[in-house]
């Protein structure tokens, strides 16, 4: 397939996603109005991004010796996403996300994360990570060992050959507080938290000055997602906001990941930053007019169709 331009290291899992008519409390009970299994997992999701935009992309990880692992392999195979980091876990099930989505399309998610907290360090291969022009990290690799170790082996390896970082930081990453995430962020170059997400690292609720700490840490450019709101871009030298698309919203279900492969495209590409968040946006205003984390990622004919009419030539 060509060398790997960008590898995206975490999890892959099976979404199975429950339209609701209403969230229950606990022990009740409610209507499911649809029902969806996709492939899904916010690493995975961004290498299946990538690659539909055009960009080699491969995925560092571990799944299990069972049926939905194999549909994930076989998914990785037909996208064109490079598999050859691949690991099968022995002991442990693929992964599953229980994803119920209410009437205005936002979701609630249940994770089982399985095989993935058993990718080792010793499954990371230097040579591969040294040919990288880019590596991206989901936040849920640094929560369980031996999967944090593996994350951080790869970050160490890709820092020693100035290769750029990206992180989308995650709740769970996030909740663990600055004192934790500090020394992770140190060695990220291109930050992806949502506003949530930004403030519990940064104990600052304004976004900007959120940023600003953040970027004291290390950071080099802090990309803040705002979901309907849009997005917030901030470095050192600049910070400007741009609004979300206005689309009809089926599902957010990966539009993060989405949003994060744009932004990594139009950055590989040489794109502007602000253009880049454009292309971040439009991205993840595709992908939340379908159901499901993957079924509404873009293609590269359709990102060129847009670039076109909104970019100046």
């Amino acid at each position: 397939m060509g060398k790997v331009l960008v590898a995206s290291l975490g999890d892959c899992c099976i979404d199975l996603v429950f339209k609701v008519a209403k969230y229950p409390h606990e022990g009740e009970e409610s209507q499911v109005l649809s029902f969806q299994e996709s492939l899904g997992g916010s690493a995975a999701n961004v290498a299946v991004a990538l690659a539909r935009l055009g960009i080699k992309s491969g995925f560092l990880g571990k799944i299990g010796k069972d049926y939905f692992g194999d549909l994930l392999f076989k998914a990785f195979l037909r996208e064109g996403v490079d598999t050859s980091q691949v690991y099968f876990s022995n002991s442990k099930r693929t992964n599953v996300m229980v994803i119920v989505v209410g009437s205005t399309g936002e979701r609630t998610i249940f994770a089982y994360r399985g095989a993935a907290v058993e990718h080792k360090p010793e499954e990371i291969s230097k040579g591969y990570i040294r040919k990288l022009k880019l590596l991206h990290i989901s936040g849920y690799s640094f929560l369980e060992k031996p999967q944090s170790e593996a994350a951080k082996k790869a970050v160490y390896v890709a820092k020693e050959e100035s290769i750029p970082v990206s992180l989308d930081l995650g709740y769970f990453l996030a909740e663990k507080g600055p004192c934790e995430t500090k020394k992770i962020l140190k060695l990220v170059d291109i930050l992806f938290p949502n506003k949530e997400e930004l403030e519990l690292i940064s104990g600052e609720s304004r976004v900007r000055k959120a940023a600003e700490k953040v970027l004291d840490w290390g950071v080099k450019v802090v990309v803040v997602k705002l979901g309907g709101e849009g997005a917030f871009l901030s470095t050192k030298k600049e910070h400007f906001y741009l609004p979300s698309l206005k689309v009809k919203v089926k599902d957010t279900t990966g539009a993060g990941d989405a949003f994060d492969a744009g932004f990594i495209f139009g950055y590989l590409e040489g794109y502007t930053l602000k253009e880049s968040l454009k292309i971040a946006n439009w991205c993840a205003a595709q992908n939340v007019q379908s159901i499901g984390a993957r079924t509404g990622l873009p293609f590269r004919d359709q990102l060129n169709d847009f670039i076109r009419e909104n970019f100046k030539q």
